[in-house]
């Protein structure tokens, strides 16, 4: 049994420019679970998409690729069901999780759909480094012709609109002193990689509560519009 003492965790999640909500979602359980969702586009419903999507994720009891794939699934089908009651307008959602593989908490699966991301950091020479950052469910990545007038670096996959690809997955070893950035492509769309460490390194002795703010701020200063989340969590030895 994993201790919620080995993960520290620091989050926020900001409204975007202009917008009357915020429609990102964002939940975890130490240890367990951890999960960013945004609902797409600023379109209708967005925020309860998002919503259903993140617990959707808190959910699995078991973990391996199908049964993660068949939580996306699931999903997929609560939010089409529940949209369709609240109105016409079509509504979905994008997001990412990672939940441990094993009993020591030393092997992690992620899942995403769409362009939430998630960086995995290592600390090595007195510095943070990235180790690896996954590759967004866009059109141009998936070598999919987009729609007239869709941007190519658009998701060419969502939730809640029905799934027209399984979710990508990539398994992790977690091992003490990692750190996961876990954030919503308001972030990513404004913040490259180089950013983040410079911002990691900038107290890099220090698990600071407030980072993920001044990332999110960061985003925005960049020129960021959209809704904001950032997850950041370190794994330390209990």
């Amino acid at each position: 049994m994993l201790g919620a003492s080995e993960f520290h965790v620091a989050v926020c999640s900001l409204k975007g420019a202009g917008r009357q909500i915020n429609q990102d979602s964002h939940a975890y359980k130490d240890g367990m679970a951890y999960a960013v969702a945004d609902g797409v586009g600023g379109g209708a419903w967005g925020e309860i998409a998002s919503a259903l999507l993140v617990g959707h994720l808190m959910a699995p009891e078991q973990i391996s690729e199908q049964c993660i794939e068949l939580v996306f699934v699931k999903a997929d089908q609560t939010i089409s069901d529940k949209l369709k009651h609240l109105g016409p307008e079509l509504g979905a959602t994008v997001g990412i999780g990672m939940w441990p593989c094993d009993s020591t908490g030393d092997q992690w699966l992620t899942a995403w759909v769409g362009d939430c991301r998630l960086m995995h950091m290592q600390f090595n020479s007195g510095g943070w480094f990235t180790k690896w950052i996954s590759k967004d469910q866009s059109y141009v990545n998936l070598n999919i012709v987009p729609p007239q007038g869709i941007d190519a670096n658009s998701p060419a996959n969502m939730v809640g609109c029905g799934m027209r690809l399984p979710p990508s997955k990539q398994r992790l070893t977690w091992s003490f002193g990692d750190r996961m950035v876990l954030a919503s492509d308001g972030f990513w769309n404004c913040v490259d990689s180089a950013y983040i460490e410079e911002a990691m390194n900038h107290n890099a002795s220090h698990f600071s509560m407030d980072l993920a703010q001044k990332l999110c701020q960061a985003a925005q200063m960049r020129g960021s519009l959209d809704d904001i989340t950032v997850m950041l969590i370190e794994r330390r030895k209990p």
